[in-house]
């Protein structure tokens, strides 16, 4: 990220010009104003102790932020701005003058950026009637020495409202600042994310491709590799039942063939189509019943039209059951459930009396895709096994 320019630094600089400034002016125009008035007691000496009194001033108004980090409870700033006051009152002591008035007005703007109103208000009633003693002790006369301060008022009240605006203003900035700092973390955070949607979008639509492949070209290829495979097995014997076989095979390739076009070009149409659900399953029985598998269909509850994801879901997970069966379980009979349940869900039931398995951990593409379809419908997918007592696969969708 490129530098940001320090703002804050150069406020502060312009603050401590505009106090140099004030603090000068009052100095020269007290000094011409003594030098002119002969009736106001002065000498050099006074001047140059007040010039340096005014040294110390101005480097303790310019070090204040130095000061107050070292000493930021309240006896410090009790010190800092009585050290400062007394200061004040020392140069209009020694320069009593026209121009003194100007030197203690940085410290309200200090008063203001560094206390509470309580702390403003004795800094303010300070700064206005300290002058009332040096100007008494000089003059001697204690009524006008009282009184003639009061002019300072306005000027005290001036500045204390500018700085007040100028601390406001400077809230704002940084506010400001952190704002468009957020913002922009926020920006950045924002398109990391959507990077990574990206990338996971890609990801699911590869995953969706891959399943969609799998479950409609693995159906087919295994169904016509079961026909072959009954074909080979009798055609010394049985020629009219091979070649029905073949014939079988040859069908069910041309319907993968055009299963795999549909899913590269396009996979928008759901291969049930406009059947029902449970039309779609019977054929899905029929294609097995073919190969010499005893099946049975079973419906409950009332029947109801689906959304094209539960009801593609459904058929997806019986066509890769079925593979399974014609691939590992050497069944000889399949049965299968489709329940309309009253709570709106659909459960699909499909038990075979294969030879089973020791476990249930399913760790085949074909597994995984059907638990992801299931899964991403808030579904669940249920498998029950033991060897010799076959296989059992249940899987629950919203409807």
């Amino acid at each position: 990220m490129p530098a940001v320019p320090d703002r804050h630094s150069g406020t502060n600089r312009q603050e401590a010009i505009t106090s140099i400034v004030v603090v000068g002016i009052g100095f020269v125009i007290t000094l011409v104003g003594s030098y002119a008035d002969a009736s106001l007691p002065f000498s050099a000496l006074q001047a140059v102790i007040a010039i340096l009194l005014g040294i110390v001033y101005l480097v303790l108004l310019l070090r204040s932020d130095t000061y107050f980090e070292r000493f930021p409870s309240s006896p410090g700033k009790f010190i800092y701005f009585c050290g400062q006051l007394l200061l004040v009152m020392a140069i209009q002591f020694l320069l009593l003058g026209p121009g003194t008035w100007l030197i203690p007005l940085p410290l309200v703007g200090a008063a203001v950026e560094r206390l509470s109103g309580k702390g403003r208000w004795i800094v303010y009633l300070s700064i206005i009637f300290g002058l009332s003693m040096p100007l008494g002790i000089r003059t001697g006369d204690w009524s006008n020495a009282v009184s003639a301060p009061l002019f300072l008022v306005p000027a005290v009240a001036f500045s204390a409202i500018v700085t007040q605006l100028r601390l406001n203003d400077r809230a704002l900035r940084k506010q400001s600042e952190a704002i468009s700092e957020e913002l922009e973390k926020a920006n950045h955070q924002l398109s990391r994310y959507a990077v990574q949607v990206e990338e996971l979008a890609t990801t699911q639509e590869r995953n969706r491709l891959a399943r969609e492949i799998h479950d409609s070209l693995g159906h087919y290829l295994t169904a016509a590799n079961v026909q072959l495979e009954a074909a080979r097995a009798v055609i010394q014997t049985d020629t009219a039942r091979a070649v029905d076989a073949i014939s079988k095979a040859q069908q069910l390739t041309k319907e993968g063939l055009h299963a795999v076009r549909e899913s590269v070009a396009a996979l928008r149409d759901s291969p049930v189509g406009g059947q029902t659900l449970p039309d779609a399953l019977k054929m899905l029985l029929d294609e097995l019943r073919a190969t010499g598998i005893v099946t049975s269909f079973h419906l409950q509850g009332e029947h109801r039209s689906l959304n094209a994801n539960p009801k593609l879901t459904l058929y997806r997970v019986m066509q890769e059951g079925l593979t399974n069966v014609r691939k590992h379980a050497r069944a000889s009979r399949v049965d299968v459930t489709l329940d309309y349940q009253r709570d709106g869900r659909v459960r699909l039931q499909m038990k075979d009396n294969g030879v089973g398995a020791a476990t249930t951990r399913t760790t085949g593409f074909g597994m995984i895709g059907m638990r992801e379809r299931v899964e991403l419908l808030n579904g669940e997918l249920r498998f029950d096994t033991a060897p010799g007592r076959g296989f059992l696969l249940e899987a629950t969708v919203p409807g």
